[in-house]
């Protein structure tokens, strides 16, 4: 009997939820996997593939039983983040850093501490409010 189930391997999940950012559309993505041992193993194996593309693979947060995975374009995200205007947005939500591995490490202690995810991942609230970690490039692709 064959399952209709989608699959929920490493690689299925990265290649569903990170389509965006592997074809360069979207600076970022944030899914989560489970279990965390394999997690952590696909995130080096996938880290070491992807890094040469100048994609870079990350486990922000990891819970009993699963781990929330960041996947992004750093160049792509570092030009969001140096502007002023997002940098402004950052620092109004309280943001004290202004290099890339700083702000990924204050996202990922909200993510540990807070009930849900910061408005600033761009995982929550309207279109308008959608952080620089995940904003589409509208120079590079318009929503429709």
């Amino acid at each position: 009997m064959v399952s209709c189930g989608i699959s929920r391997t490493f690689e299925a999940v990265l290649v569903r939820q990170c389509a965006p950012t592997l074809a360069g559309i979207k600076p970022g993505c944030i899914f989560s996997h489970s279990p965390p041992e394999v997690s952590r193993q696909k995130v080096r194996q996938w880290n070491r593939q992807l890094a040469p593309l100048g994609i870079r693979v990350q486990i922000l947060l990891e819970r009993p039983g699963s781990v929330i995975v960041y996947v992004y374009r750093q160049k792509h995200l570092e030009r969001i983040l140096s502007d002023g205007a997002h940098q402004r947005f950052l620092a109004e939500a309280g943001y004290e850093d202004t290099n890339l591995d700083g702000l990924l490490a204050q996202l990922a202690y909200r993510l540990e501490t807070r009930p849900e995810f910061p408005h600033e991942s761009g995982l929550k609230g309207p279109a308008q409010l959608t952080g620089p970690f995940l904003r589409e490039d509208i120079s590079i692709h318009r929503q429709q």
